[in-house]
Protein backbone atom coordinates (compact mmCIF):
# COMPACT_ATOMS: atom_id res chain seq x y z
CA UNK A 1 0.00 0.00 0.00
CA UNK A 2 3.03 2.46 0.60
CA UNK A 3 4.34 1.51 -2.25
CA UNK A 4 1.66 2.37 -4.23
CA UNK A 5 0.78 5.90 -2.23
CA UNK A 6 4.47 6.16 -3.11
CA UNK A 7 3.99 5.70 -6.99
CA UNK A 8 0.71 7.92 -7.29
CA UNK A 9 2.55 10.84 -5.08
CA UNK A 10 5.47 10.79 -7.82
CA UNK A 11 3.22 10.61 -10.66
CA UNK A 12 1.45 13.60 -9.29
CA UNK A 13 4.27 15.49 -8.62
CA UNK A 14 5.85 15.23 -11.51
CA UNK A 15 2.06 16.05 -13.71
CA UNK A 16 1.85 19.10 -11.39
CA UNK A 17 5.64 19.88 -12.47
CA UNK A 18 5.04 20.22 -15.82
CA UNK A 19 1.63 21.79 -15.80
CA UNK A 20 3.10 24.47 -13.48
CA UNK A 21 6.28 25.08 -15.68
CA UNK A 22 4.68 24.45 -19.34
CA UNK A 23 4.50 27.57 -20.92
CA UNK A 24 1.73 29.19 -23.11
CA UNK A 25 3.39 31.78 -25.94
CA UNK A 26 3.50 35.53 -24.76
CA UNK A 27 1.24 36.89 -27.48
CA UNK A 28 -1.44 35.05 -29.89
CA UNK A 29 -0.27 35.17 -33.73
CA UNK A 30 -2.68 37.47 -35.61
CA UNK A 31 -2.31 38.64 -39.43
CA UNK A 32 -4.31 40.69 -41.39
CA UNK A 33 -6.71 39.44 -44.26
CA UNK A 34 -8.60 40.87 -46.87
CA UNK A 35 -12.52 40.51 -45.40
CA UNK A 36 -14.44 37.38 -45.81
CA UNK A 37 -18.19 37.06 -45.14
CA UNK A 38 -19.55 33.67 -44.52
CA UNK A 39 -23.61 32.64 -43.07
CA UNK A 40 -24.06 30.52 -40.24
CA UNK A 41 -26.77 29.39 -38.24
CA UNK A 42 -28.53 32.76 -39.42
CA UNK A 43 -25.94 34.79 -38.56
CA UNK A 44 -23.28 36.50 -41.50
CA UNK A 45 -19.59 36.90 -40.56
CA UNK A 46 -17.02 39.06 -41.58
CA UNK A 47 -13.95 37.53 -41.07
CA UNK A 48 -11.10 40.18 -40.97
CA UNK A 49 -7.69 38.44 -39.05
CA UNK A 50 -6.01 35.05 -39.37
CA UNK A 51 -5.49 34.18 -35.05
CA UNK A 52 -3.95 31.83 -32.95
CA UNK A 53 -4.00 31.26 -29.50
CA UNK A 54 -2.42 29.45 -26.93
CA UNK A 55 -3.55 30.37 -23.41
CA UNK A 56 -4.61 28.90 -19.67
CA UNK A 57 -8.80 28.79 -19.97
CA UNK A 58 -9.28 30.02 -16.10
CA UNK A 59 -13.22 29.81 -16.46
CA UNK A 60 -15.80 28.22 -19.57
CA UNK A 61 -19.02 28.39 -20.24
CA UNK A 62 -21.62 27.39 -22.62
CA UNK A 63 -24.74 29.04 -24.12
CA UNK A 64 -27.74 28.27 -25.14
CA UNK A 65 -30.51 30.68 -24.71
CA UNK A 66 -29.41 33.97 -25.40
CA UNK A 67 -29.48 35.69 -28.54
CA UNK A 68 -26.71 35.08 -30.17
CA UNK A 69 -26.29 31.66 -28.99
CA UNK A 70 -27.05 29.80 -31.91
CA UNK A 71 -23.68 30.67 -33.68
CA UNK A 72 -21.56 32.02 -30.39
CA UNK A 73 -21.91 28.44 -28.46
CA UNK A 74 -19.07 28.97 -25.98
CA UNK A 75 -17.42 31.65 -24.19
CA UNK A 76 -13.77 30.90 -22.61
CA UNK A 77 -11.84 33.11 -20.14
CA UNK A 78 -8.25 32.82 -20.90
CA UNK A 79 -5.02 33.69 -19.91
CA UNK A 80 -1.27 33.82 -21.48
CA UNK A 81 2.16 34.09 -20.68
CA UNK A 82 3.22 34.51 -17.23
CA UNK A 83 0.02 34.74 -16.04
CA UNK A 84 -0.95 31.07 -17.16
CA UNK A 85 1.01 29.58 -14.79
CA UNK A 86 -0.67 28.01 -12.00
CA UNK A 87 1.26 30.07 -8.61
CA UNK A 88 0.16 33.12 -11.03
CA UNK A 89 -3.33 32.56 -12.01
CA UNK A 90 -4.53 31.24 -8.68
CA UNK A 91 -3.73 34.27 -7.01
CA UNK A 92 -6.87 36.17 -8.92
CA UNK A 93 -10.41 35.64 -8.40
CA UNK A 94 -12.47 34.91 -11.32
CA UNK A 95 -15.83 34.80 -11.95
CA UNK A 96 -17.54 34.37 -15.95
CA UNK A 97 -21.47 35.54 -16.62
CA UNK A 98 -23.53 36.85 -18.87
CA UNK A 99 -21.12 37.13 -21.94
CA UNK A 100 -18.63 38.66 -19.43
CA UNK A 101 -14.98 38.13 -17.43
CA UNK A 102 -14.37 39.67 -14.14
CA UNK A 103 -11.73 39.24 -12.56
CA UNK A 104 -10.46 40.57 -8.58
CA UNK A 105 -7.11 41.04 -7.51
CA UNK A 106 -5.67 42.25 -3.97
CA UNK A 107 -3.61 45.37 -4.55
CA UNK A 108 -0.69 44.04 -2.92
CA UNK A 109 -0.62 40.95 -5.83
CA UNK A 110 -0.82 43.23 -8.78
CA UNK A 111 3.11 44.35 -8.91
CA UNK A 112 4.45 40.41 -8.44
CA UNK A 113 2.48 39.68 -11.37
CA UNK A 114 4.07 42.14 -13.70
CA UNK A 115 1.39 45.05 -13.51
CA UNK A 116 -2.40 45.92 -13.97
CA UNK A 117 -1.43 46.33 -17.98
CA UNK A 118 0.28 43.10 -18.17
CA UNK A 119 -2.93 41.24 -16.61
CA UNK A 120 -4.96 43.12 -18.57
CA UNK A 121 -3.33 42.47 -21.79
CA UNK A 122 -3.08 38.69 -21.09
CA UNK A 123 -6.44 38.02 -20.32
CA UNK A 124 -9.37 38.27 -22.33
CA UNK A 125 -13.13 37.16 -22.72
CA UNK A 126 -13.64 34.95 -25.78
CA UNK A 127 -16.20 34.48 -27.73
CA UNK A 128 -16.40 31.10 -30.14
CA UNK A 129 -17.77 30.50 -33.01
CA UNK A 130 -17.18 26.45 -34.01
CA UNK A 131 -17.07 25.92 -37.69
CA UNK A 132 -19.13 22.25 -37.21
CA UNK A 133 -19.84 20.15 -34.96
CA UNK A 134 -16.70 18.51 -34.38
CA UNK A 135 -15.02 21.70 -33.19
CA UNK A 136 -18.06 22.12 -30.70
CA UNK A 137 -18.03 18.81 -29.39
CA UNK A 138 -14.13 19.81 -28.34
CA UNK A 139 -14.94 23.30 -26.94
CA UNK A 140 -17.66 21.03 -24.81
CA UNK A 141 -14.68 19.18 -22.98
CA UNK A 142 -12.84 22.21 -22.23
CA UNK A 143 -12.98 22.41 -18.72
CA UNK A 144 -11.09 25.32 -16.50
CA UNK A 145 -7.56 25.34 -16.13
CA UNK A 146 -6.99 23.43 -19.28
CA UNK A 147 -4.40 24.38 -21.95
CA UNK A 148 -5.98 24.69 -25.38
CA UNK A 149 -4.89 25.92 -28.77
CA UNK A 150 -7.35 27.76 -30.90
CA UNK A 151 -7.10 28.64 -34.01
CA UNK A 152 -9.56 30.57 -36.98
CA UNK A 153 -10.42 34.17 -37.69
CA UNK A 154 -11.41 37.29 -35.63
CA UNK A 155 -14.86 37.88 -37.19
CA UNK A 156 -17.28 40.52 -36.80
CA UNK A 157 -21.21 38.90 -36.48
CA UNK A 158 -24.23 40.13 -37.52
CA UNK A 159 -27.81 38.97 -36.53
CA UNK A 160 -30.60 40.47 -37.87
CA UNK A 161 -30.38 43.97 -36.51
CA UNK A 162 -27.66 42.90 -33.68
CA UNK A 163 -23.84 43.02 -34.11
CA UNK A 164 -21.07 42.04 -31.98
CA UNK A 165 -17.60 43.61 -33.11
CA UNK A 166 -14.37 41.88 -32.60
CA UNK A 167 -11.42 43.23 -30.42
CA UNK A 168 -8.43 42.80 -32.68
CA UNK A 169 -6.27 44.28 -29.69
CA UNK A 170 -4.80 42.54 -26.30
CA UNK A 171 -4.64 45.51 -24.35
CA UNK A 172 -8.72 47.05 -24.77
CA UNK A 173 -10.89 46.22 -21.56
CA UNK A 174 -14.16 46.80 -20.86
CA UNK A 175 -17.32 46.22 -23.27
CA UNK A 176 -16.26 45.69 -26.48
CA UNK A 177 -12.67 44.30 -25.59
CA UNK A 178 -13.55 40.23 -26.16
CA UNK A 179 -12.16 38.64 -29.29
CA UNK A 180 -14.98 36.77 -31.41
CA UNK A 181 -13.00 33.75 -32.88
CA UNK A 182 -14.58 31.59 -35.69
CA UNK A 183 -12.87 28.69 -34.56
CA UNK A 184 -11.19 26.02 -37.47
CA UNK A 185 -9.20 24.50 -35.24
CA UNK A 186 -9.40 23.42 -31.42
CA UNK A 187 -6.63 21.51 -28.86
CA UNK A 188 -6.40 20.62 -25.57
CA UNK A 189 -2.86 20.28 -25.35
CA UNK A 190 -2.96 19.98 -21.12
CA UNK A 191 -6.11 18.66 -19.63
CA UNK A 192 -6.99 18.53 -15.96
CA UNK A 193 -8.65 15.30 -16.43
CA UNK A 194 -5.20 13.66 -16.78
CA UNK A 195 -4.21 14.48 -13.18
CA UNK A 196 -7.72 14.48 -11.20
CA UNK A 197 -6.03 14.88 -7.77
CA UNK A 198 -3.44 18.06 -8.86
CA UNK A 199 -6.17 19.83 -10.45
CA UNK A 200 -9.20 19.46 -8.25
CA UNK A 201 -6.95 20.69 -5.44
CA UNK A 202 -6.08 24.10 -7.27
CA UNK A 203 -9.96 24.11 -8.47
CA UNK A 204 -10.56 24.08 -4.75
CA UNK A 205 -7.75 26.73 -3.96
CA UNK A 206 -9.09 28.91 -6.91
CA UNK A 207 -13.19 28.59 -5.54
CA UNK A 208 -12.06 29.55 -1.92
CA UNK A 209 -13.61 33.08 -1.12
CA UNK A 210 -10.88 35.36 0.12
CA UNK A 211 -12.60 37.75 2.78
CA UNK A 212 -10.46 40.63 1.67
CA UNK A 213 -11.97 44.34 2.52
CA UNK A 214 -12.73 46.44 -0.46
CA UNK A 215 -10.19 49.14 -0.30
CA UNK A 216 -7.90 45.79 -0.76
CA UNK A 217 -9.37 44.74 -4.14
CA UNK A 218 -8.83 47.01 -7.21
CA UNK A 219 -12.00 48.40 -8.46
CA UNK A 220 -14.02 45.84 -11.05
CA UNK A 221 -13.85 48.16 -13.76
CA UNK A 222 -10.23 48.65 -13.99
CA UNK A 223 -9.25 45.12 -14.17
CA UNK A 224 -12.05 43.72 -16.38
CA UNK A 225 -12.04 41.94 -19.66
CA UNK A 226 -16.25 41.88 -20.92
CA UNK A 227 -18.02 41.21 -23.91
CA UNK A 228 -19.62 43.74 -26.40
CA UNK A 229 -23.35 44.20 -25.39
CA UNK A 230 -25.20 42.80 -28.21
CA UNK A 231 -28.06 44.88 -28.39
Amino acid sequence: MKFLISIIFIINYLHADFVDFYKTPEEPTQIKIQPKKLKINGSELELLYKFKIEARVVSAKRYAWDDLSSVMTHDLGVVWGTISESKNFNQITWDQSNRFLIYSIPENKIPKLGGLDYINSHTANIHLIPKDWTIEATLNKVKDYDIVSIEGYLTDVRKGNKIVYTSDSRTDNGPGACEVIYVEKVYIKVSRTNNPFYYEEKKNKLSQKLNFNDSEFTKPGKNTRASQNAE
